[in-house]
């Protein structure tokens, strides 16, 4: 924050102060570093800083009463993946040409100089950052060659969206950066623990294409489809009314059960099935004098033969063959 500058709309410096101001509380990450500008009468700029080893996570609130323009000037050292999760603005950088930067836009910077000019209304606009260092963004060049391919961009000093399609028409790199940033809000995410998670996001906007979707998934939309997930895994031997599951997450049956699979790879009725035919193949580890019909009633199918024949369609091969191939027989077992 030390290296940019702020001014507002009559070109007046504003200061940078440290914490979350009341007004904006609802926004307020624990443990997290927190620094906010106020912005006269207009409203509020809050930027929170998530550390996390050689990961700088950065989640920044712009909140206005009317529409504002903010100018900024400074740099920016090291790599800066940027990512709108709601609301939109206008923004302009040195001669760059006037950009619209609406949820689901995200670019990439390399060592950018600001001097710009950000124009805003008065729907919150929520941003996403990963930063990294200079030097950690060529050991991620060591270990994923493909992220060569943006070298040329930062040797010809362009810093722009360098990507197609906006993430709304990206569910997993909507879904990666929703899970990050959930992480953050529960004070649950650590860059080093979570390495593998920041690297599979980087590569996945690295490789960002559109997803042939009739549908465009908000941040909120891939929330929602989220807790839908947590909620099957969480109710996975209870009967689930899957027929309304879409109803709660305010979305039509088709968008929810098209923007379930895209995310997770699977349609929710095979997903439950699947679950808990992972429960089942735990249970014959631990409790192998189970039976068809125990793992039925346990697991909620109907008879132990629709058991088998669901464990046959999702594992290839019916239980009785699962268990003497995992040497997991018990003579008592059906």
């Amino acid at each position: 924050m030390n290296d940019l500058k702020f001014f507002d709309e009559q070109h007046k410096l504003l200061t940078i102060e440290q914490g979350v101001p009341q007004k904006l509380r609802k926004y307020a990450i624990a443990e997290a570093k927190a620094y906010h500008i106020k912005v006269g009468k207009s409203g509020y700029m809050l930027f929170q800083q998530i550390p996390g080893g050689v990961w700088n996570i950065w989640i920044s609130h712009y909140v206005f009463n009317k529409r504002t323009t903010i100018y900024c000037e400074g740099s920016v050292s090291g790599v800066e993946f940027h990512n709108i999760i709601e609301g939109y603005a206008l923004y302009k950088n040195n001669n760059d040409e006037w950009q619209h930067f609406n949820a689901g836009d995200h670019n990439i910077l390399y060592n950018p100089k600001i001097k710009s000019v950000a124009k805003f209304d008065t729907t919150p606009l929520v941003t996403f950052d990963v930063h990294l260092t200079t030097p950690t963004f060529k050991d991620l060049i060591a270990d994923q060659p493909s992220f060569r391919n943006w070298m040329h961009y930062f040797s010809a000093g362009i810093n722009a969206k360098l990507f197609k399609h906006a993430a709304s028409k990206n569910l997993p790199v909507q879904g990666m950066i929703t899970e990050i940033i959930e992480k953050c809000n529960r004070s649950l995410f650590d860059g080093n623990g979570n390495k593998e998670l920041l690297s599979k996001f980087l590569s996945s906007v690295l490789h960002n294409e559109g997803v042939k979707c009739d549908y465009s998934y908000s941040f909120e939309d891939v929330k929602r489809l989220i807790k839908a997930k947590e909620f099957l895994t969480q109710s996975v031997n209870e009967r689930i009314p899957l027929a309304n599951l879409h109803v709660d997450s305010m979305m039509g049956h088709k968008k929810f059960t098209e923007g379930f699979k895209l995310l997770f790879g699977t349609v929710p009725s095979t997903f439950v099935l699947k679950e808990r035919i992972k429960v089942c193949k735990s249970l014959m580890v631990d409790q192998r004098h189970l039976t068809n019909d125990d793992y039925a009633m346990i697991m909620n199918f109907n008879t132990g033969s629709h058991f088998a024949r669901t464990f046959k369609m999702i594992e290839g091969c019916t239980p009785k063959e699962y268990r003497k191939k995992h040497k997991l027989d018990n003579k008592d077992t059906v």
